[in-house]
């Protein structure tokens, strides 16, 4: 047993970086550490208590923990390529002032590696922790905080890099206040944590970023997010503001979403038995995202509660859910005393579900819904009051005030099997204001087992039990109703299964991002008749059609994207 303490700068296994008498070398030997230090590439040591003193750890040999580790003030721990950080069980706990970083930096053909064997990352308080990891592979760690920025102004990084069998994850962890961004990209985050070690409601990864000051990147983008293990429902924790998610692949993925002050944009992801938990959105945006098979909700079943003032986007999306066992109820649920706008378009609602959206009291601002296709094979309710077969939109309360502005155009309902339509309106107002909907109309509606009409509109005072002066009623003759993720997995050599397309999807197949299964389910809701071309301006009804300049206007956001969007 021996306590080294460095003299100079050098090698961990030269006695010179150590004064002369020896290097530490077991694990019942001490380390402090106050200058740069390498353990070189190829070497194997295992070390009791370490501190690192405000200087540079660099790890690119194997280095294996038996005691824990102090890192103070501005230090930095750093992985080189090759190199391996054992923490043996032990916690890692940074103090002091100044900026704590962790660099795990391998390469593609020589990762970075972190074993846990159940050690961890503490959290440092108010210090400010700095992770800079690329193609490094975490395992086996308990709840660990590898970032906390505070109003750093830095800039999280995380690329090429895997974590299994982890806890809680934390690639920031500052909270309100934030002023830093994150790229974090090509990560796979798949079968994270332990179920008997970790409880359902446990988050991982994490990135808690909520202020708009900084202008710094935020972006998550081609990551996966999966967690199967014995049915142990996987969290994952992204409270940010101003952040793009874009690419990635949520399965079995519970996800504590932004709450109020949230503007961030979601666009080209995949999810697949995901559920949001309580989201409060203030100006999101969703574009050509696909939600497939066995999605489901909790808290009230609703995926998203725009509240406040600003535009809540949620344009070109892919809900599917034709072969899930259980339906959404609210899809777009707005809040009590909401104020904000919604613009609900070119979207694909299919099987089991309720309204596209719920009002309930106090309802403030517009809300456009045009240019969708839904077809909801609910006939009926439920015994415990869920998935009434309504089409676009309902309101629970009586008191709904007049100021909101309801609009529902150009858009497309297909009824596959209810052999009553009358019964199942689209629009289910039960106020007694009528300047509520502003403008109801050029709507089509089919009735598969009936051959007839299915626009059928159910309110106090504008349209009980009728339908608009341009509303028709036509067999849309999709291109190919049959589209789902089944068929795209068939498409793709797959065996025509929803757990096969999952798989794959969780894989990155480039055959299987997320755009293409969009844009395929698209497609094969485009209704083929001419007679189709009825919309409000001139466009063809439902989901598929272009956005046309007119009507741009409603959109916040640019023609060029809105042209990508649908490319």
């Amino acid at each position: 047993m021996a306590d080294y303490t460095t003299t100079q700068a050098g090698n961990w296994t030269d006695a010179a970086t150590w004064g002369g008498g020896g290097f530490p070398s077991s694990s019942a030997d001490t380390a402090t550490i106050g200058h740069t230090v390498t353990l070189q590439s190829g070497q194997g040591i295992t070390c009791g208590a370490i501190t690192l003193n405000a200087d540079t750890l660099q790890i690119n040999g194997t280095l294996t923990l038996s005691a824990a580790v102090s890192l103070v003030g501005a230090y930095t721990l750093a992985i080189g390529a090759g190199g391996t950080l054992d923490l043996g069980g032990q916690t890692i706990t940074p103090s002091g002032s100044g900026i704590g970083s962790y660099n795990f930096i391998g390469t593609a053909v020589s990762r970075a590696t972190v074993i846990g064997n159940g050690g961890s990352f503490a959290a440092a308080g108010v210090k400010v922790l700095l992770p800079h990891i690329e193609y490094c592979d975490f395992s086996d760690l308990i709840d660990s905080q590898l970032g906390r920025t505070q109003t750093s102004n830095l800039t999280v990084i995380m690329r090429y890099s895997t974590v299994t069998n982890c806890a809680v994850f934390y690639l920031d962890r500052t909270g309100i206040g934030a002023n830093a961004g994150f790229i974090v990209e090509y990560c796979d985050f798949s079968d994270w944590r332990s179920p008997t070690a970790q409880p359902a409601d446990d988050f991982q990864p994490g990135i808690y970023q909520r202020e708009l000051t900084s202008t710094a990147p935020r972006v998550l983008r081609h990551c996966t997010f999966d967690n199967s293990m014995n049915s142990v429902q996987g969290a994952a924790e992204f409270k940010t503001a101003g952040a793009i998610y874009e690419h990635n692949v949520f399965n079995d993925v519970l996800i504590e979403a932004p709450l109020t002050g949230s503007t961030d944009t979601y666009r080209f992801n995949f999810f697949s038995n995901t559920k949001y938990e309580s989201p409060i959105f203030n100006s999101a945006h969703y574009y050509r995202n696909f939600y497939g098979n066995y999605v489901y909700y909790e808290q009230g079943n609703h995926a998203f509660t725009p509240t406040p003032s600003n535009q809540f986007n949620y344009i070109g999306n892919v809900f599917d859910n034709k072969d899930g066992t259980d339906g959404v109820n609210w899809f777009i649920n707005g809040a009590a005393a909401a104020a904000g706008s919604m613009n609900i378009a070119h979207n694909l609602f299919l099987g089991k579900g309720n309204a596209v959206v719920q009002t309930v009291a106090t309802q403030l601002g517009t809300i456009i819904m045009r240019n969708n296709t839904s077809m909801v094979d609910n006939d009926g309710s439920t015994s415990v009051g869920q998935y009434y077969p309504y089409w676009f939109m309902t309101e629970q309360a009586a008191t709904d005030v007049s100021s909101m502005d309801v609009q529902l155009y150009s858009s497309l309902y297909f009824d596959p099997d209810d052999t009553d339509p009358i019964t199942d309106p689209a629009v289910d107002l039960v106020t007694s204001t009528p300047d509520q909907l502003t403008y109801l109309d050029y709507n089509m509606g089919w009735s598969a087992p009936t051959g007839g009409q299915a626009i059928i509109y159910d309110d106090s005072v504008v349209q009980t039990g009728g339908v608009a002066p341009n509303d028709f009623t036509l067999d849309p003759s999709f291109t190919d109703r049959s589209r789902d993720i089944k068929t795209f997995d068939t498409l793709n050599g797959g065996n025509g299964t929803v757990a096969n397309a999952i798989t794959q999807m969780i894989a990155r197949n480039p055959n299987y991002l997320p755009y293409k299964i969009v844009k395929y389910t698209h497609t094969g809701f485009q209704p083929q008749s001419t007679n189709a071309i009825g919309g409000r301006y001139g466009e063809t009804v439902g989901s598929s059609a272009l956005l046309k300049s007119v009507d741009v206007a409603s959109v916040t956001i640019s023609n060029a994207e809105l042209l990508s969007l649908n490319s």
